[in-house]
């Protein structure tokens, strides 16, 4: 993931230089093509729906659904400023508040024995994306289509974890015998409760992806990937567990 964004970031630089070398030295191809296009400023409110997962290491299938970690909801702007001029190509900066939650069940049963499980999760994050993007116009800059790459910066504020369990007996008359069941809440983040196996409060990602402006309403898709854990505990020389959040990205905003 790493080499692919160094990759997508030596396209764009190579892409600027060249534009920039184009309008500078005299040729007016960038500028013929460009010329049309909106290069102004712009800012954006915007909602978001976040599918996600924790990527686990090599130890996934022992660990399983621990961090539940399915959906998330954001809310945010943007703001976008030219950086070469006669071309639409821009800084995309800002911030988002996103709220991450999941569960994960299971339920082993049988004619006179029931045992269920269950594990909730919630986090509260502040996510600041920071992007290069290129803003082709078309039909008289009415619509737009805009390719971004850059890097995703997140702060986590506060999350909870709630496991839950329960052990069920039938007899033979399908009488029910409750014979243990219990809950307990922890701070994902309070080595106290957590040991070593607290989340970490900051990661940084990889973040692409497209929008779609029509008129002032926009639309986008993307995926982050971070390259820093959210989780990471054992011991190094035994067995290390460690897990990083990866989600996608479906937006709606208002540009202004």
């Amino acid at each position: 993931m790493k080499r692919l964004f160094l990759l997508c970031l030596s396209v764009v630089i190579l892409f600027s230089a060249q534009a920039q070398a184009q309008t500078s030295g005299g040729s007016n191809s960038a500028t013929n093509f460009f010329s049309k296009m909106d290069t102004s400023d712009y800012g954006r409110v915007y909602v978001g729906y976040n599918p996600m997962n924790v990527k686990w290491n090599d130890f996934d299938s022992f660990i399983g659904d621990a961090l539940p970690f399915k959906n998330g909801l954001t809310v945010g702007y943007q703001h976008a400023s030219n950086i070469l001029k006669g071309v639409p190509l821009y800084i995309e900066y800002g911030g988002n508040i996103m709220y991450s939650f999941g569960k994960d069940s299971y339920s082993d049963e049988s004619y006179d024995y029931l045992s269920s499980e269950e594990t909730k999760a919630n986090l509260f994050s502040v996510n600041v994306p920071v992007n290069v993007a290129l803003r082709l116009s078309f039909k008289e800059n009415k619509m737009s289509v805009t390719p971004y790459l850059g890097l995703n910066f997140r702060v986590n504020v506060a999350g909870n974890l709630k496991y839950s369990y329960k052990d069920v007996y039938y007899d033979d008359y399908d009488d029910v015998y409750v014979t243990d069941e219990d809950s307990y809440k922890v701070n994902l983040f309070n080595k106290d409760e957590m040991e070593d196996s607290a989340l970490k409060r900051f990661q940084v990602g990889i973040n692409f992806g497209v929008g779609f402006t029509y008129d002032k309403f926009y639309i986008g898709v993307g995926y982050v990937a971070d390259f820093s854990n959210l989780i990471k505990a054992g011991d190094e020389e035994l067995m290390t567990i460690s897990g990083k959040l990866n989600m996608a990205t479906i937006s709606l905003g208002y540009n202004f």
